[in-house]
């Protein structure tokens, strides 16, 4: 167990607390650290190499060139460089390494393994690698902090701000450098999205970032019409577990935003009706220990609320401490909100009754198996979790939109017939929704710019080409953009991933007489459909072959 921060004031938790806290959850020792002044650290470093079973650990052979290369990287993040182009990074590297210049598949696969160990970053755009990606806490903090101060206790602030860095972070977390430190609040604001500790949302006032952990407003007294339906009660991580369900639930299809409150949220089902849950802390002494309870209004239909319960069950599963969770069916008079005691429905239960009665007005109410139904499996679940995870995604994307438009990073080269332009139009208009960037030659030219040499480069450049056909076919121009795409993916092979992608446009002919023979082999994208242009599944599946890599 581990307090950070020792020279800012030490920790504000009793001997006997930490010890408590230090036995339930099986923690072995204790330290108090400063990674300013280094107190302890070097205590932790042995305690942690001290404590791993050396002996049982498998040996695993690394090539020269991977360690060559990670020696390097290591060497540049000890110097204290932030912020590096990945071409700048593999320059650097073959000043001393001038034999290793074929190796740019190994540089970028190295750069991979140190990334998934969190030692370094490569950033969605600018192509840029982050050393230190331990700055991006700093910032983020510093961003979840100002949203916490909000008079209104909201727990926002403007996605503007954010990105110009107009919130308070002290100096010494600050990079003085304003052309990188640009780069990192972006990449901040990215991180914070994509890891779902905020979440992006439009406003009147314009786009704002919503900090779940921060919001200071109470949820008003529950009316008459919400019933308390299940209790869960676990071990873990709460302010996080309620921040990463609320945003899990924000971003899933069935279940839509009404409103966020401190440890409580509320949504609204696709039929209707009001799911929620609150969040609290059952033992003011341990708060390591919540108690999550969901509720629902009269109109919400038994289907809305089993895929609601099921939903929170699963996420709890994942986000508290294995095998800590624990559940409750809580029977709440509709008529008067008056609770029935576990002990008055078990000793109802025993007598083989099947209703329990309200102690105030006498109502009976059924005992119903939602409990049981709570922890079944439902294979909808994991839709429901895979469109929560991909609408991240689309946010996280859509967090660096602008910056890829402004700097003319695009994501992807729509060679098209310009008959077929207003089709393509729309097709560009549903992938910028999905955060994809993508050049035509109207909108990708500026006025006084030279248009075949800007076509070359673009031809050159963008990492994914759309070979889309429509109702015209292919014209005489866009046949030498192909072959100009097709002449660079034969010269790059997979060096740098480059892909061509066909895409059918509604209307575009069945048969394949005539088409290029290099592309026939190639899946399609097929908007050939009743739904056109609006196949979500269909549009999803173009976009992730965009960004594979």
């Amino acid at each position: 167990l581990v307090a950070a921060r020792s020279d800012r004031g030490g920790i504000s938790v009793s001997k006997e607390r930490l010890s408590g806290i230090m036995d339930r959850l099986g923690f072995v020792q204790f330290f108090e650290t400063s990674a300013k002044t280094g107190i302890t650290v070097a205590d932790i470093k042995k305690a942690v190499l001290d404590a791993i079973p050396w002996d049982t650990l498998p040996f695993i052979t690394t090539p020269d060139i991977f360690s060559r290369i990670k020696k390097f990287l290591l060497r540049v993040k000890k110097k204290g460089t932030i912020l590096s182009g990945y071409e700048d990074l593999f320059r650097e590297y073959l000043k001393t390494h001038p034999k290793d210049k074929g190796y740019v598949d190994e540089f970028r696969a190295c750069l991979q393994l140190l990334e998934a160990s969190g030692l370094v970053r490569q950033l969605s755009f600018d192509n840029l690698v982050l050393l230190q990606p331990e700055i991006l806490d700093g910032y983020c903090a510093a961003m979840a902090l100002d949203a916490r101060k909000e008079p209104d206790g909201l727990g926002y602030i403007t996605e503007t701000h954010a990105i110009r860095g107009e919130f308070y972070i002290d100096t010494d977390q600050r990079i003085p450098d304003k052309v990188m430190e640009k780069s990192m609040l972006l990449a901040t604001v990215e991180e914070a999205v994509a890891r779902g500790i905020a979440i992006r949302q439009g406003t009147p006032e314009g786009m704002m970032l919503v900090f779940p952990s921060e919001i200071r407003k109470d949820l008003p007294q529950f009316p008459g019409n919400r019933t308390l339906a299940v209790a869960f009660t676990f071990d873990g991580p709460v302010s996080g577990v309620y921040a990463t369900l609320a945003v899990s639930l924000i971003h899933s299809v069935p279940f839509r935003k009404k409103d966020l409150f401190k440890n409580a949220a509320l949504f609204t089902g696709t039929r209707g009706g009001e799911c929620g849950f609150s969040v609290e802390f059952p033992d003011k002494s341990n708060d390591a220990r919540g108690k999550l309870t969901v509720f629902f209004d009269d109109k919400a239909e038994k289907e809305c609320q089993l895929t609601f319960l099921r939903y929170v069950n699963k996420q709890l599963e994942k986000l508290a401490l294995k095998d800590s969770v624990q559940r409750e069916r809580i029977f709440q008079c509709p008529e008067d909100g008056l609770i029935i005691s576990p002990e008055a429905v078990n000793r109802r239960k025993a007598r083989g009754e099947t209703t329990v009665i309200c102690a105030d007005c006498g109502a009976h109410l059924p005992m119903d198996d939602l409990l049981e139904e709570t922890i079944k499996e439902d294979s909808r679940i994991d839709m429901i979790e895979a469109g929560s995870e991909e609408e991240k995604r689309r946010q996280t994307r859509l967090a660096t939109y602008n910056h890829r438009v402004s700097s003319q990073q695009y994501h992807a080269f729509l060679c098209h017939n310009s008959k077929d332009k207003p089709t393509v139009r729309r097709l560009k208009e549903k992938l910028a929704d999905q955060g994809i960037v993508s050049w035509i030659d109207e909108t990708g030219l500026l006025a006084g710019d030279d248009f075949v040499p800007e076509l070359e480069k673009v031809i050159r450049e963008t990492p994914a080409a759309l070979i889309i056909v429509g109702p015209h076919w292919m014209g005489n121009w866009q046949k030498q953009e192909y072959y100009s795409l097709l002449n660079r993916a034969v010269t790059e092979g997979k060096e740098k991933s480059f892909r061509l992608i066909p895409v059918l446009l509604p209307g575009a002919p069945k048969e394949f007489s005539g088409f290029p023979e290099f592309l026939k082999n190639k899946h399609f994208v097929d908007f050939r459909n009743k739904k056109g242009l609006d196949d979500m599944d269909m549009l999803r599946f173009l976009v992730k072959s965009i960004l594979i890599r």
